[in-house]
């Protein structure tokens, strides 16, 4: 057999089925990566290696909030979109009445395991992009400084602040308190 002969044989194994299995070796192997980093994310966050959002200011959680639900879809969406390119969710049925019928099917199939796979890689880079800053984020995010708030009754009503003292004077969340009938320490103020 030459070389020329060899390089035909293989151009006609592609062109009657061989870019499915293909497209569908290279989907696996993009699949098992994203389900991989889906699992190193979720037991790192459930290891409390990364500093807990609620201890993060308040301006940078809810970016680390909006970026650890857009992590979550985007790694399930490219692990889905890797497996179907790769054939493990089912892609379709042929229909074996003909041999036309089925190498319709067949690109067809490596028509659309092709863009799955290019939009699996797309959205699963950029998901890594933002677990990574996220992450980063979270290490270097200052945390949320703790006020100690106390909840005052007095003949003003009910006041809940941070509780100051100033020229012999009372003050809860700056208001002056004349009179206390009592004084409690509280996480948060109603």
């Amino acid at each position: 057999m030459t070389d020329e002969d060899y390089w035909l044989a293989r151009l006609e194994t592609l062109r009657r089925g061989g870019q499915l299995e293909l497209v569908r070796k290279s989907a696996s192997v993009w699949s098992g990566l994203f389900a991989s980093l889906l699992g190193v994310s979720s037991l790192v966050v459930l290891s409390g290696a990364i500093q807990d959002i609620a201890t993060v200011r308040s301006e940078y959680a809810l970016v680390l909030r909006a970026a650890s639900t857009l992590a979550l879809g985007g790694l399930a969406v490219s692990t889905f979109l890797a497996a179907r390119a790769g054939g493990h969710v089912a892609l379709g049925r042929s229909n074996n009445a003909s041999w036309q019928a089925l190498r319709t099917w067949t690109v067809s199939a490596v028509d659309a395991a092709t863009r799955d796979l290019r939009w699996a890689k797309r959205i699963g880079v950029a998901t890594i992009a933002v677990v990574m800053v996220s992450t980063l984020l979270a290490i270097w995010a200052p945390a949320e400084t703790s006020q100690q708030l106390w909840l005052a009754e007095s003949d003003d009503g009910l006041i809940c602040g941070s509780l100051e003292r100033s020229d012999g004077r009372v003050l809860v969340a700056g208001s002056e308190i004349t009179s206390v009938g009592s004084l409690l320490e509280t996480a948060r103020c109603p």
